[in-house]
């Protein structure tokens, strides 16, 4: 019976053991996005922000049929039309156009103007940023040391300049914040390869024979 005792100690510890961990594997199993969900459904500034953003989104993709008029339809009987104006929500601009209608289109404008730099740029610093981390040497020196210009400079400074250099539009304003935003973004690119890249597993891949 003495000898019992022990043996059923250990198995109570290794329950309680066990109890305590069930929930930080479960956890883990949920993986890592579904952690940020949870978090992100706690944070309700974050969650104004999120709900703010797909108001905008989904009043750009569907435009033509929330927007109470036509943008550019001129009634010169509405010129300069108070908020709250019958059939203006907003009132009306010096041309007797609908602001609300107006505010509404001008959101594709912006959508695209806001995502499409950004994605561009993405793609384009993570492909350098990559290459100048993985090969280093000169692959380095030649990318990053060009880059490097750019921090001499703002970012919003270097950004009006570029579209000062390239003349007005659209395309001149995405290309601008495009290229002003390539050095920052290949900076933390190249930054976490190179990290990544002195770590004990890669190591321990290559003494395995794994190529670099």
């Amino acid at each position: 019976m003495a000898s019992m005792l022990p043996r059923e100690s250990r198995l109570a510890e290794v329950a309680a053991v066990e109890s305590v961990a069930s929930p930080k594997r479960a956890l883990k199993k949920r993986g890592q996005l579904a952690i940020v969900w949870r978090r992100f459904c706690r944070d309700r500034m974050a969650l104004l922000g999120a709900c703010i953003i797909a108001v905008a989104v989904v009043a750009a993709l569907f435009a033509p049929l929330i927007a109470p008029h036509n943008p550019l339809h001129i009634e010169g009987a509405k010129r300069m039309a108070m908020p709250g104006t019958p059939g203006y929500l907003l009132g009306a601009d010096e041309a007797g156009r609908d602001i609300l209608s107006r505010l509404i289109y001008g959101g594709r404008v912006s959508l695209v103007v806001a995502l499409v730099p950004v994605v561009a740029a993405a793609a384009i610093s993570i492909l350098i940023g990559l290459a100048a981390g993985f090969f280093g040497g000169i692959v380095e020196h030649a990318i990053m040391r060009p880059l490097d210009v750019f921090f001499a400079f703002p970012r919003i400074i270097l950004a009006i300049a570029l579209a000062a250099a390239l003349g007005s539009g659209m395309i001149s304003v995405m290309l601008a914040l495009m290229i002003g935003l390539i050095p920052y973004i290949t900076r933390v690119a190249y930054s976490a390869v190179r990290a990544t890249k002195n770590l004990y597993f890669v190591e321990a891949a290559r003494s395995c024979g794994a190529r670099q």
